[in-house]
């Protein structure tokens, strides 16, 4: 498994963990700090950093590895490679953006 992906999924498993947490002290009726419901939002925030980051250093080495004899077609499918970074950055990100939205919907406490 690629190194970036485990990052991707280390950061969905903390998401979804900080949602199961939030979901279970609002079933107890246990009061919740804020901060727990922008964590959502900071760790969504912190993969798509980390994809935009990882594009550039894998967009950087294969770079340097490029040689005149190359074709389009190759040169192509290395760019398109870094990409994948940055769309499971996306992706993380846009699902804690839509646990971040529900939960900020469901809170008590703005109403």
């Amino acid at each position: 498994m690629h190194p970036d992906i485990v990052l991707f999924i280390i950061l969905l498993v903390l998401i979804f963990g900080t949602a199961v947490r939030i979901f279970y002290f609002r079933a107890k009726k246990k009061p919740i700090g804020y901060r727990w419901i922008e964590m959502i939002k900071y760790l969504g925030l912190i993969s798509l950093a980390l994809g935009i980051l990882l594009q550039m250093i894998e967009l950087s080495t294969a770079l340097e590895h490029i040689t005149n004899d190359l074709t389009t077609e190759e040169i192509a499918k290395g760019l398109r490679s870094t990409l994948f970074s940055t769309i499971h950055g996306l992706l993380v990100y846009s699902i804690a953006m839509v646990l971040f939205v529900i939960l900020k919907l469901t809170d008590r406490r703005d109403r």
